[in-house]
């Protein structure tokens, strides 16, 4: 787990860069039982956990470190966007469309600044999304 925990630094420390952003909380491997995502390691592999209230709401699954990477840096990415989006309080003036116009381009922009395959990734996701719920202006 120190190894993990030092790659997801570097992590951090690279996101804080491009972002100029100093990320708050950092997903590591202690449970809080509060909502908060952490990371355990066993034989089948390198889990990605959400527990509130002793009930699992989410756990990811897999034993590459690449995938593990995307569902940590994605987490915090998002957040960054979406908090760019309500800075921007509805857009350019006479903005009243759909907001996630404001902040899916940065979700995407800043995900494959850290990886370019990431920014793929993440453009795909944003596609599958408007797919089922299209933009509405």
């Amino acid at each position: 787990m120190t190894e993990l925990l030092a790659e997801l630094g570097r992590w951090y420390d690279r996101l804080e860069r491009i972002t100029g952003a100093t990320i708050t909380w950092k997903i590591d491997d202690v449970n809080r039982d509060s909502g908060y995502p952490y990371l355990e390691v066993d034989e089948r592999g390198y889990h990605y956990c959400v527990r509130e209230r002793n009930v699992l709401l989410r756990e990811e699954v897999t034993r590459d470190l690449d995938e593990l990477l995307y569902w940590v840096m994605d987490s915090h990415v998002h957040e960054i966007a979406v908090d760019a989006g309500r800075e921007a309080r509805g857009g350019p003036p006479g903005f009243t469309g759909d907001t996630r116009r404001l902040w899916f381009p940065e979700w995407e922009a800043l995900m494959a600044r850290l990886s370019p395959a990431w920014g793929e990734r993440t453009h795909r996701r944003i596609d599958e999304i408007l797919s089922r719920a299209p933009y509405h202006d």
